[in-house]
């Protein structure tokens, strides 16, 4: 519910700085939705994010602001799936705490890089804004 809510929320906002953290805050929701191992979240989320593009009215926005944060997280996912202390039970605590702190790189660059995308991301839709006349303004 929190990445659907953020993303939604970064398709209103105008400010860049802001709709760069809430892509980020995004990234750490998905990374975590990840980690519960809920298929029922999985597909509550699939569920929502189709909703939320049938019904924004800048699809192809609202498709760049789920993209962005989506492919940041899927990277985090590939690089630490193949850690037993996140992914298997029973392992030890000591394993646990290594692996949770292996996490935290890939996590930081991820969430680095959704930052920079949104900004670009967002500079792209505001040029595209100032430079598309008005009556063909809708189809953005």
């Amino acid at each position: 519910m929190g990445v659907l809510l953020a993303v939604s929320r970064v398709g209103s906002l105008r400010s860049i700085p802001l709709r760069a953290l809430y892509s980020s805050a995004s990234v750490i929701f998905l990374v975590a939705l990840y980690f519960t191992f809920s298929r029922g979240a999985v597909l509550a989320l699939a569920g929502g994010a189709v909703v939320l593009l049938v019904l924004s009215k800048r699809r192809f926005e609202m498709l760049g602001n789920l993209l962005i944060p989506g492919l940041a997280a899927l990277w985090v996912i590939l690089q630490v799936r193949d850690l037993p202390g996140l992914v298997m039970r029973p392992v030890t605590r000591q394993q646990m705490q290594i692996d949770g702190w292996l996490l935290v790189n890939p996590l930081l660059e991820a969430l680095l890089v959704a930052l920079i995308a949104q900004v670009a991301f967002s500079i792209v839709i505001r040029l595209i804004e100032n430079f598309v006349p008005g009556n063909v303004e809708n189809w953005f």
